[in-house]
């Protein structure tokens, strides 16, 4: 399996966040460093194409502004392909499925990121657990986050990462009827086009810790 690893803010850590939810800077550049020494990181239509040899592909969710002062320069200088996933309506706000209290990239932050080559997916419009709507809520989720994204950066979303990585048939049916080339879950993805699995790699993944996870995804012991 190749290693789909994500994360979401990187920055100093946030007194009471949850640990998932941050990695500081110094050891995020530790770990991308330790990335290209190891593998060649690719983009996820790579993946998805069945790209061989030892890879491995970088993404973030929800869109967090911290990345473009800590995690940005270091994809730039390393020459690191990532996927932004992006909670549409929450552009230039906060994080409100979360505890309101981090700022999210604007409009001109995610502009900057495809002029420098990186790649902007979907994650919905407002990060709802997408298998409890209804099915009109959850076409906009999908199909309207996806059309504010493509109208303002005139970009095509080919990737969606489903918030909290929950789903099921009938949204994984959503998406492919969104428009979506793919979708992407977390560690629960059962495989397939629109349930492909990624890696979280938290505030506690630092060293060692994150060297094992990456062999251990590589040869399915995870």
């Amino acid at each position: 399996m190749i290693p789909v690893l994500y994360y979401h803010r990187v920055g100093p850590f946030a007194p009471g966040a949850e640990r998932k939810m941050n990695v500081e800077p110094d050891r995020f550049r530790d770990q991308m460093k330790h990335l290209v020494r190891k593998y060649r990181v690719v983009t996820l239509d790579e993946v998805l194409a069945g790209v061989t040899g030892r890879v491995a592909a970088v993404t973030f969710d929800d869109g967090y502004r911290d990345l473009m002062t800590h995690a940005v320069p270091v994809l730039r200088d390393l020459r690191i392909p990532a996927t932004f996933f992006i909670v549409a309506g929450a552009v230039g706000a906060k994080d409100g499925w979360y505890k309101g209290e981090q700022d999210v990239m604007t409009w001109d932050d995610l502009e900057q990121l495809k002029f420098a080559g990186f790649e902007i997916g979907g994650h919905s419009m407002t990060h709802p657990r997408l298998p409890e709507l209804d099915d009109d809520t959850l076409r906009v989720e999908l199909a309207e986050s996806k059309r504010l994204i493509e109208g303002k950066l005139s970009i095509k979303v080919r990737h969606l990462a489903y918030p909290q990585g929950k789903h099921d048939e009938r949204v994984k049916a959503a998406a492919k009827a969104a428009g979506y080339r793919a979708a992407w879950a977390t560690k629960s993805g059962e495989g397939g086009d629109f349930a492909m699995r990624r890696i979280r790699i938290a505030s506690d993944t630092g060293g060692f810790a994150f060297a094992w996870k990456l062999i251990r995804v590589r040869w399915g012991w995870y």
